[in-house]
């Protein structure tokens, strides 16, 4: 069951905003709040089979996806991987589909709303506030915004 109210907006994006220092009760209330630093990864191992009878052409275009996905949103990290793993099977799904059928509508939709909880679309994509280059610093985008944030509370 979904809860009422506008999702929780990302601690991330709270220290990058200076919410904390407006109401320092916020940070306490997720202070035992997990802290993911690591970038997306290589796609799961099942993404890897290499037998010509189960499916290594799949296995290939799910990598191929796996990879235009994380090109196409380099902030995503390794707590994302699920849904991204959800998005590269629908996403293959839906290009062996014919156009007009009622899946291809229903997977057109679930996959604009995961494009969306990743914030891979041009809407989305608005309120995503990351770095120009996070590769170059070596973490993820997530990551440099809580690194940013905790040497500004160090200060």
């Amino acid at each position: 069951m979904p809860l009422p109210g506008r999702p929780r907006t990302p601690t991330s994006i709270l220290e990058g905003r200076g919410a904390y220092k407006r109401n320092p009760q916020r940070r306490r209330d997720r202070e035992n709040e997990p802290e993911v630093t690591g970038g997306l990864g290589p796609p799961p191992e099942r993404f890897m089979i290499q037998e010509p009878e189960s499916g290594y052409q799949e296995a290939a275009r799910l990598r191929t996806l796996w990879q235009e996905i994380a090109e196409e949103g380099p902030y995503i990290t390794s707590a994302s991987r699920g849904t991204v793993e959800t998005l590269c099977y629908i996403k293959s799904e839906i290009r062996r589909l014919p156009l007009g059928s009622k899946r291809l509508a229903q997977l057109a939709n679930t996959e604009d709303k995961l494009r969306s909880s990743l914030g891979l679309t041009e809407a989305a994509r608005s309120r995503v506030n990351a770095p120009k280059n996070p590769a170059a610093a070596g973490q993820s985008a997530l990551g440099a915004l809580a690194q940013e944030a905790r040497s500004r509370r160090a200060v």
